[in-house]
């Protein structure tokens, strides 16, 4: 395990170094152009250039008129998106409930709760999130004006493109999106509980929403929550979960627009704690029992639709009791999965007290902490305090999304 640690620190001094190489590589070409020497071709320009993050290539675009036109073109954004597909990122909501910020952070600086960049887009009223290929669907809030869809590139946009204001209610975490970077389109399913049926889609192609194919073959409805996986959209129930346990999602293909039942790899039982997540293009379901043993368990969903686990251990043993030292009592925290990107899975601890306002005795949240735990290494970081943070899987890109003088959406 020591020695894996070592290569994945060896992995990491050798991507900076090949990113400080090809960084110094530009420069030395810019230096040429300068000088009106005799540049690289384009094949070859795009290729290093589409070897670097997001970021380097927008500073980039400033060198030149020449740069500007080769790193804006659609072909380079297309070349950049399919060889970024490596690169582990993730979004962050941060703040309160109804107007959060959007922060981003790679799985290198994961590590460090506090290492997220402000993006460029803000807007209050900010709920919810959902992303894919890069480009981000945000559902936000206003009083006064109603709520709205907004969709856009977070590291590349400072405004987004607002679809029409909704006439039916959205919870914050139903609904999933669907990006087809190749069609250059994009597709919202919400779990909407209105009288043409349990969900509605739109779609960026003809710009309104409908009724799906069919509709789920369980009953569901606005308390379930959404998991963006791909071109499919999980749909499972917390409420249900938490209440009897379950052995079941609901699937949604924004691609065929169908609904169909995915049997979990174990009875979710409402002992445990759970997360649903996004890994690698795969759907995952993190488990974490909630007593001493803390024993937690990872599985994926395959391409062939079976369950591959990944990861079972009991953290207990390994020193989830260090929260003792503050004087709190292993029963007065709760642990849960929060959240897993590249080695790391962050999990969230609330820790309690009886509510002394409470005829009955019950207990009330009083703090949040997050430790980390690597699932290679078996070992478990420091323990830091923190508040809520909501985490997404991000997939960095150059494709924007704008709204052309037509009113049409586009997407390139």
């Amino acid at each position: 395990m020591r020695h894996m640690g070592s290569l994945s620190k060896l992995a990491a001094c050798f991507m900076e170094t090949l990113r400080a190489t090809i960084s110094a590589f530009l420069s030395f070409i810019l230096e040429r152009e300068r000088r009106k020497m005799v540049i690289l071709p384009d094949d070859l320009m795009i290729h290093i250039f589409a070897a670097l993050p997001v970021k380097s290539v927008c500073r980039f675009k400033a060198v030149s008129k020449s740069w500007k036109k080769l790193l804006s073109s659609h072909y380079f954004a297309i070349t950049h998106h399919s060889l970024s597909t490596s690169q582990s990122f993730s979004l962050q909501l941060q703040g309160p409930y109804n107007d959060q910020e959007i922060l981003y952070a790679s799985a290198e600086n994961i590590k460090d709760l506090c290492s997220g960049k402000k993006t460029g887009f803000q807007l209050q009223g900010l709920r919810w999130i959902a992303c894919h290929n890069g480009i981000v669907c945000c559902l936000v809030v206003s009083e006064t004006e109603g709520s709205f869809f907004f969709i856009g590139n977070p590291l590349t946009q400072r405004e987004f493109v607002a679809l029409p204001k909704l006439d039916f209610h959205v919870r914050y975490n139903s609904f999933g999106f669907y990006f087809d970077p190749i069609n250059q389109n994009f597709k919202i399913v919400a779990i909407t509980c209105t009288e043409t049926g349990a969900s509605l889609i739109f779609d960026s192609s003809i710009g309104e929403w409908r009724c799906p194919r069919n509709q789920p073959p369980n009953d569901i409805d606005r308390r379930w929550s959404v998991v963006s996986v791909g071109s499919e959209c999980y749909v499972y129930s917390l409420y249900t979960l938490y209440l009897q346990g379950m052995d079941h999602l609901m699937c949604f293909d924004m691609e065929r627009e169908e609904w169909e039942v995915i049997h979990t790899p174990i009875w979710l039982a409402s002992s445990c704690s759970y997360e649903i997540q996004e890994r690698d293009g795969r759907l995952c379901i993190i488990q974490l029992t909630v007593d001493e043993v803390a024993q937690a368990q990872i599985w994926v969903l395959l391409q062939d639709k079976r369950w591959q686990q990944l990861m079972k251990t009991d953290l207990g043993q390994l020193g989830l009791h260090k929260l003792e030292e503050l004087g709190v009592e292993f029963g007065e925290f709760r642990i849960h999965p929060e959240f897993l990107i590249g080695d790391t899975l962050l999990l969230n601890m609330n820790i309690l007290a009886i509510d002394g306002h409470s005829d009955v005795g019950s207990w009330r949240q009083v703090g949040w902490w997050k430790v980390q735990y690597n699932i290679k290494s078996g070992e478990l970081g420091k323990m830091v305090q923190d508040a809520q943070t909501r985490f997404f899987m991000y997939q960095p890109t150059l494709l924007t999304c704008k709204k052309e003088k037509d009113g049409k959406i586009h997407l390139g």
